[in-house]
């Protein structure tokens, strides 16, 4: 007879519904069963709706292509290939986790990983020693990022429209940190040029003052973060509503599984970076694929390349504003964190070459007319196609011209 039916009805003069009786001890192993099952959907959830998953197979490809030292443009090429899968992976986790901590957190974690891929290269640059790797692909991102990104998204929406209208706050706000992150660069470059000797020894000076101007920036940028998610964050409404794509799969993931895709993806782009890195000197000595055109237009291509044509659709979609704050975005977070933070990073590696924000003259000039430019057409609050050519037009003349500066 089972057990059940020899379980009492009543229990101390008290008949016992159903659901109270006591049932025979038996060892549950369901929760077993059920956590793999929910890892594997969240770990599924984890992971972009994006044509560049099927580039998740250079990832294993660029590792074994480096253990086994296989040619230098094949590892090259596909650790390049590597980090433009990985970059999309780690800009997707990164917004997940940001739509989970709300608010202020979120928008300091998307602050210091919304440039992840790119830092990560450049830290491997640094342990390298390869400085000027490190400075284009920061210089080559921020023009990328004010020129061609805001270029295309204004010809894009132009094209569609008349006329797109976006927050003035954000441009006003936006227009005054690039100028304060231009100074940076040319103040150092300036010092240099009119008090520096051939034969003083000023760059130590240089590297004291680029140090110092880092901890400063860093502390504008903590603060600039805290006037738009917290005091501010009406003006910026809009804005703060890019990961809106994301509410729908927080509920689908576990929060262990997201920081542990994150993690991964982390030493990963690591991984694939630092052989990439390894193999620069090799593949550069090409007058046509050079260090100049590594730096700043591939790895800065590369880093947020996904990113980018989502910047470009928002634009075609009428919406500006989100299209802006990335693009404004994440140029102000270059310069006002990503590149500080390499300098200070570097002081504390203790590299033989320090980094500095010392910039060659032409790259601090091109950089200085990128901003007032950029500046001057998004002052208004409106855009059209004509604007997104000159930003277009002023981009491929700098790039042009990084190809016929002498090595």
């Amino acid at each position: 007879m089972d057990n059940a039916e020899n379980e009492p009805l009543i229990e101390n003069g008290v008949h016992l519904p159903e659901d109270q009786r006591r049932r025979p001890l038996s060892k549950d192993y369901s929760a077993y069963i059920r956590w793999p099952a929910r890892f594997c959907r969240s770990a599924r959830h984890s992971i972009p709706k994006s044509y560049t998953n099927i580039l998740f197979v250079f990832v294993p490809l660029g590792i074994v292509s480096a253990m086994l030292a296989w040619a230098s443009g094949a590892v090259f090429i596909l650790n390049l290939l590597a980090i433009l899968s990985l970059a999309k992976q780690l800009s997707f986790t990164v917004a997940k986790l940001s739509v989970r901590l709300r608010h202020l957190l979120g928008g300091v974690l998307k602050a210091i990983f919304g440039n992840g891929v790119l830092i990560i290269v450049s830290i491997m640059a640094l342990r390298d020693n390869q400085i000027r790797i490190a400075q284009f692909s920061m210089l080559g991102s921020i023009l990328a990022n004010a020129l061609l990104v805001v270029g295309c998204c204004f010809l894009a929406g132009g094209i569609r429209h008349e006329e797109s209208i976006f927050n003035p706050s954000f441009a006003s706000t936006a227009s005054s940190m690039m100028t304060v992150a231009s100074a940076s660069l040319v103040i150092p470059a300036a010092l240099f040029t009119t008090q520096c000797k051939p034969d003083s020894s000023c760059g130590d000076g240089i590297t004291v003052l680029s140090r110092c101007m880092s901890v400063i920036m860093l502390v504008l940028f903590a603060v600039y973060l805290n006037f738009r998610l917290n005091s501010h964050s009406g003006q910026f409404e809009a804005a703060h509503q890019w990961d809106d794509r994301q509410e729908e799969d927080e509920q689908s993931s576990l929060l262990f599984v997201d920081i542990v895709v994150l993690v991964a993806c982390i030493l990963l782009t690591a991984a694939s970076a630092f052989f990439l890195i390894g193999t620069i000197d090799s593949i550069s000595q090409s007058p046509y694929f050079n260090k100049r055109f590594i730096g700043f237009v591939l790895l800065p291509l590369v880093a947020e390349g996904p990113e980018r044509i989502e910047a470009v659709t928002a634009a075609y979609n009428n919406n500006m504003d989100r299209a802006l704050d990335f693009a404004i975005g994440r140029s102000m977070q270059i310069a006002l964190f990503a590149t500080p933070f390499l300098v200070l990073l570097g002081w504390a590696m203790r590299i033989s070459e320090p980094m500095t924000l010392h910039f060659q003259s032409f790259e601090t000039i091109a950089f200085f007319l990128s901003v007032l430019l950029v500046n001057d057409l998004i002052g208004d609050g409106k855009s059209n196609y004509l604007e997104g050519a000159m930003c277009l037009a002023t981009y491929a003349i700098i790039a042009l011209a990084f190809q016929f500066l002498p090595q």
